[in-house]
């Protein structure tokens, strides 16, 4: 609950703020074409600043939820949403599921206690040898 409301709260107050501060002291009066725009270049561009927040919501609301995913070996027990943003922030998962178009592919993943290593073919025995 708590990153999801400093996500909401963030996105809130810093469209607010840039919009106010764009349509007041950076466009001029002549220009008011462009002031019904700023809104939703600012909303776009806080979202985009608070999406990793977003993301540690999703996974806290999964983690222990009672689904498969939510414990390990899919996801590892979180013990505050702040654990679980530290954790994402190391693996470099933060800003997953946010591009649109280019989608990031790390490969194959093997766990192995509590790390993930990438998994190449030698680690793997063909059952006709």
């Amino acid at each position: 609950v708590v990153p999801r409301a400093l996500a909401e709260t963030g996105v809130i107050a810093v469209t607010a703020g840039l919009t106010f501060v764009v349509n007041n002291y950076i466009i001029d009066d002549k220009d008011k074409d462009f002031k019904q725009y700023t809104k939703h270049i600012t909303s776009f561009l806080a979202g985009s600043l608070f999406y990793p927040l977003q993301v540690t919501s999703s996974c806290m609301s999964v983690s222990r939820s009672g689904l498969a995913a939510g414990y390990p070996p899919k996801m590892p027990l979180y013990t505050s949403w702040w654990d679980c943003f530290k954790h994402l922030k190391s693996q470099g998962q933060l800003k997953r599921g946010s591009s649109l178009f280019f989608r990031y592919y790390t490969g194959p993943q093997v766990i192995v206690g509590d790390r993930v290593i990438p998994a190449n073919a030698s680690m793997f025995k063909s059952p006709l040898k």
